[in-house]
């Protein structure tokens, strides 16, 4: 499927962003990380990599949050005033949410 094809690459490749959760906390932001890298390690064939997944919080490195975006992560899990922020920056990966 496109959606495996994206992920297999671990930075999104060409078809971008495939998945945005938003997460009321961080603590949330987290646990939801945690648990789809879990899922994502018993299922092996999707081929979806730590890189592929990103959490975009407050309370942690905004540089190192944009420097995961320019992988272009196919799923980002994020909480709404960070998402905001970056989003208001211009990130491109995150422009692509009006396709979701």
């Amino acid at each position: 499927s496109s959606a495996s094809a994206s992920a297999a690459g671990g930075g999104g490749g060409d078809d971008g962003l495939f998945a945005l959760i938003l997460t009321p906390t961080r603590e949330l932001a987290m646990q939801v990380c945690s648990h789809l890298l879990a899922a994502a390690s018993a299922a092996p064939h999707l081929g979806l990599t730590a890189r592929a997944i990103v959490a975009l919080v407050g309370g942690m490195s905004l540089d190192k949050q944009r420097r995961q975006l320019e992988s272009r992560p196919p799923v980002v899990v994020a909480t709404p005033g960070r998402l905001w922020e970056l989003m208001s920056e211009g990130s491109s990966h995150l422009q692509e949410l009006s396709r979701l």
